[in-house]
């Protein structure tokens, strides 16, 4: 019989779920770490790192070892999603605390701002490792996940519904944010038809649109452009927050593009 294992200790609760969880699997079913990496393509000392709470496994050795002891795979993702997501909270690399939601998107910033934060709470997964687990190259490229969070541009329609898969969302929930898609592609269509294909280039956000709240949250705003005349080149529009914070958005569009904008963004 092997030496009791040490309490888990971590400022992070939800990561002291999951290694309370993991145990308790294991446990159930009566198998030594040895036992496991026997079915499974990962190694015993990989299996016991992640049940001690000291940092957060990777979510294949999750999966992996939920599947060992024939445990929920699905409960061991969710359990991971929240540990990853309290992790980024707590060390300020995701704060996040007000987006809108589907039913509320209206506009492509939106809707951007919306499956930024949605990114962030299902665990922010490598981009290749979303692709992979979307069934390969094509369905959902790396490079479109990448330019959504970032803030450079909408998903396409067909990589809407692979994205939430990736992202734990039930499939209950799909038809809420599909409506979402719609109405700020409907939009952005209107965008297009108001400065003409030939003049609409692009509006490429530097950095999402959020700012620090009062109590350090990180909170969802939408676009906010000064009005610039005579624009011949490209322009940088700064947004400033209540702390003077310095948002960019780089644009290159003509006059009239910028005061619609400027309209859109303040009415």
């Amino acid at each position: 019989m092997g030496r009791p294992e040490k309490p888990v200790s971590t400022p992070n609760r939800s990561l002291a779920r999951l290694a309370e969880w993991l145990r308790s699997a294991r446990k159930d079913a009566g198998l030594t770490y040895a036992e496991m990496a026997e079915r499974t393509v990962v190694a015993r000392w990989t299996l016991q790192r992640a049940t001690t709470g000291e940092r957060i496994p990777r979510l294949p050795v999750v999966e992996a070892y939920a599947r060992a002891c024939g445990a929920s795979v699905s409960m061991a993702q969710r359990l991971w999603r929240a540990a990853r997501f309290e992790e980024r909270r707590r060390t300020g690399q995701s704060r996040i605390s007000e987006v809108p939601a589907p039913e509320l998107v209206r506009e492509p910033a939106d809707l951007v701002a919306a499956l930024q934060h949605l990114y962030y709470k299902s665990g922010a997964l490598p981009f290749a490792e979303m692709e992979r687990r979307a069934g390969g190259h094509g369905r959902l490229p790396h490079s479109a996940v990448f330019r959504m969070v970032k803030g450079l541009g909408m998903l396409q329609q067909d990589q809407l519904i692979p994205y939430l898969q990736v992202c734990g969302v039930p499939e209950s929930e799909h038809a809420r944010w599909m409506g979402a898609w719609t109405r700020a592609w409907r939009v952005r269509q209107l965008q297009r038809e108001r400065w003409g294909e030939t003049t609409y280039k692009k509006v490429a956000v530097a950095q999402p649109l959020y700012y620090v709240g009062p109590e350090g949250e990180l909170r969802y705003r939408k676009p906010f452009a000064h009005y610039t005349p005579d624009v011949s080149e490209p322009t940088s529009i700064f947004a400033d927050t209540p702390e003077q914070k310095r948002l960019t958005v780089h644009v290159d569009m003509p006059h009239q593009a910028l005061k619609w904008l400027e309209q859109e963004s303040t009415g």
